[in-house]
């Protein structure tokens, strides 16, 4: 176990080669540098927010990347500056339902 995933722990992996020094984090960093190189070799805005939010501390996650740590591994920061909130599927709806909108029966 490494700073990066230790769920005590806030300490955040910024460079390549503490990432390739956990195999847990070094799988999880391949798997948004593919994601990456799919989109060009830019990250993707909601893992570039991610990536942000983690360097702040501000979000909870089992493998803390940093953005250095992740331009290393050869994945480019977009060029358009991130807000710097996590992207939600539910952010972009008007509304949600939750269940059936009938009558419940007793």
């Amino acid at each position: 176990m490494c700073i990066g995933c230790d769920s005590k722990g806030r300490g955040v992996l910024e460079t390549a080669a503490q990432v390739r020094a956990c195999a847990s984090c070094h799988a999880a960093a391949l798997a948004v540098v593919y994601r990456a190189r799919a989109n060009g070799g830019t990250l993707t805005a909601q893992d570039a927010a991610w990536a942000l939010e983690v360097d702040r501390g501000t979000v909870a996650a089992a493998h803390r990347i940093g953005r250095g740590a992740l331009e290393q591994l050869g994945a480019a920061w977009p060029a358009l500056e991130v807000t710097g909130a996590a992207v939600s599927m539910f952010d972009r709806l008007e509304r949600v339902a939750l269940g059936p909108r009938g009558r419940r029966r007793k």
